[in-house]
């Protein structure tokens, strides 16, 4: 409570009642087959760009709380291979939610800030918001998203366009049907269970 506190009068007045965790995160572990790689994965939803600058505050204080809660979950699962992703809301990789996770040991797949989320006007850029966090010394994760990669390897951070899994589709259709957020994917390796 008291850290709580703390934190909350670093918000700049009048903001007063930030919600935090509007989602709150959860993990579920997946397996690639018996004595295979195995991930535990932890879908995330940030604080939104509502608040002016106290959202990027808000952001560090929930990656803070996540981090918090993920060291409690490597105990409880005593598995390294853990990944983060989903709308974090970062305007950039160097917001400092995202150093905390880099911090932390978690390679941000989306440093490029490749836009993610399509905008409501087709002059306006798409915001860099969608990302996947992993761990570059697990052995199924160390390939995926290297910093340097043209974009063309298997592994890597890639943004998808509907036109990619739905021949025709358009972007405003996508975002009328189904998303405002496109749909992104970093591969993983999949081999015989190191933990």
């Amino acid at each position: 409570e008291a850290r709580e506190h703390s934190i909350r009068s670093q918000f700049p007045k009048p903001t007063t009642d930030i919600i935090i965790f509007s989602r709150w995160p959860y993990a579920t572990k997946f397996s690639a087959g018996t004595g295979l790689s195995d991930w535990v994965v932890v879908p995330i939803h940030l604080k939104s760009n509502t608040d002016g600058s106290a959202t990027a505050l808000a952001r560090q204080y929930e990656i803070e709380l996540l981090l918090e809660g993920v060291s409690a979950l490597k105990g409880q699962h005593s598995d390294g291979d853990l990944i983060v992703l989903g709308d974090t809301n970062m305007l950039s990789a160097d917001e400092p939610a995202g150093k905390l996770l880099a911090n932390a040991g978690y390679r941000d797949c989306n440093t490029r800030d490749l836009g993610t989320h399509l905008p409501f006007r087709r002059s306006d850029r798409a915001a860099p918001f969608d990302r996947i966090f992993l761990s570059p010394t697990q052995p199924e994760t160390s390939a995926s998203c290297l910093p340097k990669s043209s974009g063309k390897q298997p592994l890597d951070f890639k943004v998808v366009r509907p036109s990619e899994w739905q021949e025709g589709t358009t972007n405003l259709q996508f975002r009328k049907a189904l998303s405002d957020h496109l749909l992104v994917r970093a591969g993983l390796c999949a081999r015989k269970d190191d933990d």
